[in-house]
């Protein structure tokens, strides 16, 4: 299972890194939620390290598709934050895939997102996602993906980017 979903993680990165965000929001379920809980700082090591209520960003298919069609070609010129397009670039390693008696599939991975703008020096932020993936017929569809960010101080001047 894991080199199936390490399959369908590379070609996510693909398609992000491409700005091809309506191909990818082909592979998200109807129903689906990404959220990035805020990081905190414990003394306890072994302590939850992230928020559980505080929400750095919470998205829905629905909310991302409307994002996508602000990028249309009509509407690029009036999308100020996202023109010109951020460059990105997704490193995705150390996936770990399971199925759960009931046939759900939920994989953990590491992954170091680089992004920049214009001529400036790149920015980069590590995470671990947990997703919750649907086995339709063969194929993996993304359901829910939540992102733990790895510092505690989020240097994430845009947002608008899909971890």
């Amino acid at each position: 299972m894991a080199s199936q979903v390490t399959r369908a993680y590379n070609l996510e990165a693909e398609r992000l890194d491409a700005h091809d965000l309506g191909a990818w929001l082909t592979w998200v379920e109807d129903d689906f939620q990404y959220r990035v809980p805020i990081p905190v700082t414990r003394d306890d090591p072994r302590a939850p390290q992230h928020s559980a209520t505080g929400l750095l960003a919470t998205e829905t298919k629905d909310s991302i598709a409307l994002w996508v069609s602000r990028l249309s070609p009509a509407l690029a010129d009036s999308a100020y934050a996202e023109n010109p397009p951020v460059r990105t670039r997704h490193f995705v390693t150390n996936v770990r895939a399971a199925v759960s008696p009931e046939g759900v599939v939920t994989a953990t991975s590491n992954v170091l997102l680089t992004w920049g703008k214009w001529n400036e020096p790149p920015q980069f932020v590590a995470a671990e996602r947990r997703d919750e993936l649907k086995d339709r017929e063969g194929t993996l569809t993304l359901r829910r993906r939540t992102v733990l960010l790895d510092s505690n101080i989020v240097h994430l001047g845009h947002l608008r980017v899909l971890i």
